[in-house]
């Protein structure tokens, strides 16, 4: 896996064709915790091309702390598919395409252990992430990197809930789109 744009540069390359990713999780541990939610929207030539957003059933219980964050309930994912079921169209959509998202080695690590475990399936996508893309062209502009700031520094509101992988990623996109415009 190679870092496109990581934590120490090791290629600058702003690529025009990639996949969008974002999960929510029921935490921080890929060990421990499952995904509740994962979202991808698919990019060529910088124009949208398909989107794959789905709750996904952990199989455990959702703590209030993360349904308050996520606004995802234990109501909301106890019909839905397992991980099991939906590894296969998570590995089908992202295929080998670049992976964007803002601190994308959360979300890489989460889909990595699932995909290994589910499918036998070792991800090995080249990546880009937004974070440390921004905290490369905006220096010290900004107080810090998360995507709440630079939504708002870079005038890229949510169309919908910040921590809903969906719009996490629409605004991701459209955040990397104005960074690589700097």
């Amino acid at each position: 896996m190679e870092r496109l744009i990581g934590n120490n540069l090791t290629k600058f390359n702003t690529p025009a064709n990639f996949v969008v990713i974002d999960i929510e999780t029921t935490g921080l541990q890929p060990e421990t915790c499952q995904i509740i939610e994962f979202a991808a929207i698919k990019v060529v030539d910088h124009k949208v091309v398909a989107t794959y957003s789905e709750l996904i059933n952990p199989e455990t219980s959702i703590s209030p702390a993360i349904t308050k964050l996520t606004g995802i309930t234990n109501y909301m994912v106890k019909d839905k598919r397992t991980i099991s079921e939906v590894a296969i169209d998570i590995h089908n959509f992202i295929g080998d395409s670049i992976l964007l998202g803002q601190n994308v080695l959360f979300d890489i690590r989460f889909i990595y252990d699932n995909l290994l475990r589910e499918l036998g399936v070792v991800l090995n996508n080249d990546y880009v992430d937004t974070m440390w893309l921004a905290r490369y062209k905006l220096k010290k502009n900004i107080p810090d990197a998360k995507l709440g700031t630079l939504s708002k520094y870079l005038d890229c509101p949510f169309d919908g809930q910040h921590h809903r992988a969906l719009a996490d990623c629409d605004v991701t996109f459209r955040v990397y789109e104005k960074l690589i415009k700097l």
